[in-house]
């Protein structure tokens, strides 16, 4: 569930479900009220969030030029990190380091205040400058969007044509356009609840046009979904506006 930025109308009835993240809350900002990674951990959410994807597949899914449905777009978790995040996060920690002896010692925590004596000791990742913690919590997010397609993808499914695929359109890492692996997401992973790959490409264009970006691109999707002989992946959005599949 994506929204291109919250209104002021909406953050009131949905102030535990916003997205907080490290930086300062900015209204209007791309993106700042964005939910998925709460789906899983906020139930009233996740059951407003299902009759509106219900409703709406169920709506089209009969007229013959719907052939397909996009989850979402560009889908990260953009440093999602308010409180149900971090206390999802301390699960998570413990159902893979159940000793906290070995956590300590581990995580590079067993000196002066930094020692963890009990989960509920455990602080919050923002602003730590542990970074065995801050790779772990990493992980954690990019696990969050992992799910996050499961679950849609799953949900879909239920109520969609057998004969409707189901895709999205992954992005790049940023350096003034997309170039490279995208760090908050591991695209291998999301993609497993897909039928194709997509992916975006805003590239230089002009004189700064290499194609290089492109190749890499489009190298990263055909490999996304691994060894499917069938079709498996798709242009999405590209520089000046192309719209290719």
């Amino acid at each position: 569930m994506w929204t291109v930025s919250s209104t002021r109308w909406t953050r009131p009835a949905l102030r535990s479900s916003l997205a907080l993240q490290p930086t300062l809350f900015q209204h209007g900002l791309r993106g700042c009220i964005l939910t998925f990674s709460l789906l899983l951990l906020e139930a009233p959410l996740s059951m407003a969030a299902e009759r509106v994807i219900v409703a709406l597949v169920d709506h089209v899914k009969g007229h013959p030029s719907v052939i397909g449905y996009q989850l979402n777009n560009e889908t990260k978790p953009y440093d999602t990190s308010g409180p149900n995040v971090q206390a999802a996060f301390v699960q998570w920690m413990r159902a893979r380091h159940p000793d906290l002896a070995v956590l300590n010692k581990e995580f590079g925590l067993d000196y002066w205040s930094n020692r963890i004596n009990r989960w509920e000791d455990l602080p919050s990742v923002n602003g730590s400058i542990n970074a065995s913690l801050s790779s772990a919590f990493a992980e954690f997010q990019r696990g969050l969007v992992t799910d996050y397609f499961a679950w849609q993808a799953s949900l879909v499914r239920r109520h969609a044509r057998p004969d409707q695929f189901l895709t999205h359109n992954f992005d790049l890492d940023w350096r003034g356009y997309f170039y490279g692996i995208q760090p908050e997401v591991n695209h291998f992973a999301a993609a497993r609840a897909l039928d194709i790959a997509g992916i975006d490409i805003y590239h230089p264009t002009q004189d700064h046009l290499t194609g290089t970006e492109i190749a890499f691109g489009g190298d990263l999707a055909r490999s996304i979904r691994g060894n499917v002989r069938e079709r498996n992946h798709a242009f999405r959005e590209c520089s000046l506006s192309e719209r290719t599949l």
